[in-house]
Parts: C-alpha cells; sequence; structure tokens
C-alpha cells in the first residue's frame, strides 16, 4: 500500500508590479513546481499588463491594489523606484506602497525555501 503524497501548505505570494520584473518572480514561481496560479495574485497600475498576466499565466490580478495584498502572506513589490514619474502615475507616492507596508510588514513571513521543505 503506498503513502498518499503529503501536500505542502505554502505561504500565498502577492506581487506589486506586474511588469518584466513580476513576470519573472511569477515565471520562476510556478516554473518551481511549488507555486500553482491559485497560490499568487499579481497586481499592476495598467490593466492591459494584468489581462497579459491572467490570459498568459492564470494569475489572477484584482484591479484593487487592497485586494492582492490582502491574499498574501509575503508581499513582492516588483516596481523600480520612480516608475512612473511623470506620466501621472508615481509609484513612490502610490497608495500600493503605504497598503503593502502596513499589511505585509506585520505579518510573520516564512522564508520561500522552508515552502518546499
Amino acid at each position: 500500500m503506498s503513502k498518499p503524497k503529503k501536500t505542502v501548505q505554502v505561504p500565498k505570494i502577492a506581487i506589486i508590479g506586474a511588469g518584466k520584473m513580476g513576470e519573472g518572480i511569477i515565471i520562476g514561481l510556478l516554473k518551481s513546481g511549488v507555486y500553482s496560479p491559485q497560490d499568487i495574485r499579481a497586481y499592476d497600475i495598467l490593466e492591459n499588463r494584468c489581462k497579459y498576466i491572467t490570459q498568459t499565466y492564470k494569475v489572477e490580478c484584482p484591479s484593487d491594489v487592497k485586494k492582492a495584498v490582502a491574499f498574501g502572506d509575503i508581499c513582492l513589490i516588483a516596481v523600480k523606484p520612480g516608475e512612473g514619474e511623470g506620466s501621472g502615475t508615481d509609484w513612490t507616492s502610490h497608495e500600493a506602497w503605504q497598503i503593502a507596508d502596513f499589511n505585509c510588514s506585520r505579518r510573520p513571513i516564512r522564508l520561500l525555501s522552508q515552502a518546499s521543505a
């Protein structure tokens, strides 16, 4: 009789910024085999970028940064400093920074490597 496979509970990941840097993180998490699209949420201020991420990787991309951050046990900010300056969308003053800092810095964080142990 074979033993049932042990199911590993991985920390949920919220990625703020779904550009090239955020996409690279998503690809790495999914290729690891430890994470599935259901374990990840991404947020971006560009609607077409969110659609691309959802269509390509099946990762949910809520339109509200608060929902993305509330989902994550770990929040990753994948935005270049000063991104969007002069375009009316300055990430340095964007509410995502304050929300992610408030919600994620007050949670215990496990190392990603522990999730696969």
